[in-house]
């Protein structure tokens, strides 16, 4: 016992110096992510979806109008590759441009906030309105369509993780760079052969997981990112229609923050 301790010891203190591998700026890479299984495929797509149509402009307005948005991305692009979910019919996907400013009114920080827009409405303008939707994620779904496959539970899964990935900048960046591992592909571009080993250590495998009970469907898979490590996370929606988020849960099995180095 007390030498399987001291391997354990002595694995931790490797892997929190060499474990890592850092990502670009936004911890989303849009080549050589894994294409070895579906669920793969389709987080590469996502990805490089958000990376090819949504960069971050260098032209946005140091003191942006409340609500204003960074460019023209449309998020309802993000279901050309999440193909088995789709909106309710007279509904579109929408997002509002939350802003954190300084005492000048300087924007320091921006994020987007994803909602559904009835079709035919005006989009929303109101600061407080959008605020209020800061935590619109959880509520949207109420607005999407899934096929019932695992499939599609799965893409409703990487909505919620990655669907607002876009148009981030400043301090709203750290926590906001994850990537789901969608299989033992994905990770291996983004840990070295021991921080592997040590994820080994504790799950048995890499690949997502979809169970679908009589009145749930539960999502679970590993997610990657610069400021916070590898995570396990694990969301439960509603099986029938509307697919209300009912729980989401995070246990972090290597944390880590790109500033400090790993943290056990």
């Amino acid at each position: 016992m007390k030498k399987w301790l001291l391997l354990v010891l002595l694995a931790s203190s490797l892997t929190s110096c060499i474990s890592l591998r850092l990502g670009n700026r936004m911890g989303l890479e849009s080549t050589e992510l894994g294409s070895q299984t579906q669920y793969e495929r389709t987080v590469k797509a996502v990805v490089e979806l958000l990376i090819a149509e949504a960069p971050f402009p260098s032209n946005y307005p140091e003191k942006p109008d409340s609500g204003q948005k960074p460019g023209d991305f449309d998020p309802n692009r993000l279901f050309t590759v999440l193909n088995h979910i789709s909106m309710e019919p007279g509904f579109s996907l929408d997002y509002y441009y939350l802003i954190d400013r300084d005492s000048d009114g300087y924007a320091m920080g921006g994020e987007p906030s994803l909602y559904a827009s009835p079709i035919g409405e005006q989009p929303v303008k109101d600061s407080s309105y959008g605020m209020k939707n800061s935590v619109v994620r959880s509520t949207v779904f109420e607005h999407i369509i899934a096929d019932g496959s695992p499939d599609s539970f799965f893409e409703l899964a990487i909505l919620r993780i990655i669907g607002s990935e876009f148009y981030i900048f400043w301090h709203r960046l750290p926590g906001k760079d994850i990537v789901p591992v969608a299989g033992s592909e994905t990770l291996r571009n983004y840990l070295t052969p021991l921080g592997i080993l040590w994820i080994r250590l504790l799950q048995k495998d890499f690949e997502p997981t979809v169970i679908l009970e009589e009145t749930t469907a539960t999502v679970s898979f590993l997610t990657f990112s610069d400021w916070k490590g590898v995570c396990r996370r694990t969301l439960i929606f509603q099986r029938v229609f509307p697919h209300t988020l009912i729980n989401e849960k995070a246990r972090c099995l290597l944390p880590h923050d790109r500033y400090f180095g790993v943290q056990f």
